[in-house]
């Protein structure tokens, strides 16, 4: 059984950890190349203003799902 819990915590530390990757990649790395983006791809600052809200409006919604479906579980 604690060998169970182990592998529980370890799994959930790197699903964190790897959400903070993401979100770390989003805001610092992506916007430090969106002139090299806009130049390349020929983007207008309304697309580029669009890449930067993307991944908020797909990461928040699915996030209240699981934290709903996480505290709404049994044990």
């Amino acid at each position: 059984m604690n060998n169970l819990r182990n592998k529980a915590a370890l799994s959930v530390l790197l699903m964190v950890s790897l959400g903070h990757l993401l979100n770390d990649m989003f805001q610092a790395v992506i916007p430090a190349i969106y002139p090299m983006i806009k130049e390349s791809l020929g983007l207008s600052f309304m697309q580029i203003g669009a890449i930067t809200l993307k991944p908020d409006y797909l990461f928040f919604p699915t996030a209240s799902v699981g934290h709903r479906h996480l505290f709404l579980t049994e044990y």
